[in-house]
């Protein structure tokens, strides 16, 4: 794998997250799912700046839309690699 490519032990643990919440991986329950599990307290500009490099490396995407009540949010989806 090319440096850059690499993922480190906290991608891996938002990775796993996103893939366990499934549909419903919007940041903060990607933060809680990772304390739940883990114990860890991770902050939450951590998880987006972690979301957002798994993005720029192929490994992760963010849908835009509307949560319940009509707030806006991100919704974040694994990528399948080729």
């Amino acid at each position: 794998m090319p440096k850059g490519e690499s993922v480190c032990e906290f991608e891996q643990l938002v990775l796993l997250a996103v893939l366990r919440l499934g549909g419903d991986a919007y940041g903060m329950r990607v933060r809680q799912e990772i304390a739940q599990r883990t114990g860890r307290d991770a902050a939450i500009g951590a998880v987006y700046a972690t979301l957002d490099r798994l993005a720029e490396k192929g490994l992760g995407a963010v849908r835009r839309g509307r949560g319940d009540a009509g707030a806006r949010r991100a919704r974040q989806a694994l990528l399948q690699r080729d």
